[in-house]
C-alpha cells in the first residue's frame, strides 16, 4: 500500500447494461465505510490509459472489455485507509467480451486464485438512493448521468 504522498494515475472500467452500471464494493479497512468503484488499476509507466483498462479486466475478471471509449478524467483527492489518497482517474466505458457476465448479479473479480471483490450490477437511482454507499471517485454518478443523457 502506498503511505508517502504522490499522485497516482488509474484507469477505470464502466460498464453498463440497460439502466445498470458494473462496479464492485470495497470498504475503507480504517472507518469500515462501504463504497463503489469501476473496476480499475495503476497506469504503469509506458502503458497507456485505455491499454489499461484492457489489462485490467482481462486480469480480474477473465474477459476482454470492448467497445471501448473515452468518458472523462476526474481528479480524486480522498481519505482511505488512515492516508490521503490523490489520484487522476481514467474513465472509460465498455462492455464485456463474455456475455455471462451480465447474467450474474454478482460476479467475483480475482488476481491470481485469490477473490479480491465482488462487483455487481447497480442502477443508478439505487446509487443515488439516501443511504447508499458513495460511488467513487467523487463526480463518477455525474460523469455516467451525463453520458446517460447524451445518449452515449
Amino acid at each position: 500500500m502506498r503511505h508517502k504522498e504522490t499522485i497516482r494515475a488509474v484507469a477505470l472500467a464502466v460498464a453498463a447494461y440497460a439502466d445498470r452500471v458494473f462496479l464492485f464494493e470495497g470498504e475503507d479497512p480504517s472507518t469500515g465505510e462501504l463504497y463503489y468503484r469501476p473496476i480499475g488499476g495503476a497506469i504503469a509507466f509506458g502503458e497507456r490509459a485505455i491499454d489499461t483498462a484492457r489489462r485490467v479486466v482481462e486480469r480480474d475478471m477473465s474477459t476482454e472489455l470492448i467497445g471501448i471509449r473515452p468518458l472523462g478524467v476526474l481528479e480524486n483527492i480522498y481519505d482511505h485507509g488512515g492516508y490521503r489518497q490523490h489520484e487522476i482517474c481514467f474513465v472509460f466505458a465498455g462492455a464485456f467480451a463474455d456475455r455471462q457476465v451480465y447474467e450474474h448479479d454478482t460476479v467475483e473479480l480475482t488476481e491470481g486464485e485469490a477473490v479480491i471483490a465482488l462487483g455487481g450490477w447497480q442502477t443508478l437511482g439505487s446509487l443515488e438512493a439516501p443511504g447508499a454507499p458513495p460511488v467513487l471517485p467523487k463526480g463518477l454518478l455525474a460523469m455516467l448521468r451525463s453520458n446517460q443523457r447524451a445518449g452515449t
